[in-house]
């Protein structure tokens, strides 16, 4: 959005459209909320969230990562 403000004067945009995006950036939102909760990103691919679980539980019980944070104090 910073960069819209800054870009779209200097273009002589006017200033409808910087509002225009700031709408669409706010309509778009709740869909790729719902888009991001149907669909999983898997090694295979984008599946369904139901196709992503079951392919999880079928591939076994998960290995656990060794801790990649050392905590001091």
């Amino acid at each position: 959005m910073q960069v819209a403000t800054q870009v779209f004067p200097f273009l002589e945009i006017p200033n409808w459209v910087v509002r225009l995006v700031i709408v669409v950036i706010v309509i778009s939102f709740p869909i790729a909320l719902v888009i991001a909760w149907a669909f999983g990103a898997t090694p295979q691919g984008i599946k369904r969230t139901e196709i992503a679980d079951a392919m999880a539980e079928a591939a076994g019980p998960a290995r656990e990562q060794p801790a990649r944070h050392a905590f001091s104090a």
